[in-house]
């Protein structure tokens, strides 16, 4: 694979963002648009203290490359991520624990670090392809078969997706640098997401329970944003809607929608539109377009 081919998709936790804080699993969506860069010799160079650039520092690279971000700065789709693995993949031979422990190395203020299961998964899922999409589950101390970052199957093919961008995110480092794991209990948290990748691992819709669990529980440990919480409950009384998620940093970052393909998805996302929520639809995602491992 030619460095300049390299496309590096957008993530999208979909389960266990809090829970992968403390060990637990988390279900990561790998999705469009993705991100790419051009060779140059001017580029616009990273943010010296980002972890692209420190990495870079540490290996002896440079940047001799243009990031192109799909979603022009607007985060909440591993736009950092996305910029670290630019910076290393096919130029410095690194496997995916290496890359974690040198992730994780660079955060050494107070509060909790991030998973790193979003850098594992997109560069897992990195490649030619620029369509698509891939699910992982991601455990950092109970390794799967041996690997931090599994891919697996999306087994409910008559449910769709669409992903949602909020207007206003909350900044994960600083929400992360905020959160103390001793005054929080993550242990409900970690077992909502064991018992939500379970279903998912048997096809068992008890999944999409799982989810709203999750939700719940996160509202009453206050890692849930009250706005957002109130846009996904109006959304869940659709038609042909099976639940919606607020995902990220307090559920500020992104809403994904899962619902019926027997409903007119065209007709859903016009009635979201009249919430008046102030949302950009990334990507919709149904019959077909996710990839086989």
């Amino acid at each position: 694979m030619s460095r300049e081919s390299l496309k590096i998709p957008s993530k999208t936790f979909l389960l266990g963002e809090y829970a992968v804080l403390t060990g637990g699993p988390a279900l990561v969506l790998a999705h469009p648009p993705f991100f790419s860069l051009k060779k140059t010799n001017k580029p616009k160079l990273f943010h010296p203290k980002s972890p692209a650039s420190l990495l870079m520092k540490k290996h002896g690279l440079r940047q001799d490359f243009d990031f192109l971000d799909p979603h022009r700065g607007g985060g909440g789709f591993g736009g950092s991520t996305a910029e670290v693995i630019s910076s290393l993949k096919n130029r410095h031979d690194i496997n995916i624990a290496e890359l974690l422990a040198d992730y994780k190395n660079l955060f050494t203020e107070s509060g909790a670090e991030p998973s790193g299961a979003d850098l594992c998964t997109q560069w897992l899922f990195t490649s030619e392809d620029l369509s698509g999409a891939r699910l992982a589950v991601f455990k950092m101390k109970t390794e799967v078969s041996g690997e931090f970052c599994k891919g697996i199957e999306w087994p409910f093919k008559d449910i769709s997706m669409m992903i949602f961008k909020r207007p206003k995110k909350a900044q994960t480092h600083t929400h992360l640098n905020s959160l103390n794991s001793s005054d929080i209990d993550f242990v409900k948290l970690r077992r909502i997401s064991e018992e939500g990748l379970s279903f998912l691992e048997r096809s068992d819709f008890r999944f999409f329970d799982s989810l709203n669990d999750f939700t719940k529980e996160q509202k009453k440990l206050s890692l849930l944003d009250e706005n957002s919480f109130k846009e996904i409950s109006k959304i869940r009384e659709l038609p042909s809607v099976i639940t919606a998620r607020a995902c990220g940093a307090l559920g500020m970052d992104v809403v994904t929608v899962f619902c019926s393909l027997k409903e007119d998805l065209d007709k859903i996302k016009a009635k979201i539109v009249d919430f008046d929520f102030n949302y950009d639809l990334i990507t919709t995602l149904g019959r077909g377009d996710f990839k086989s491992e």
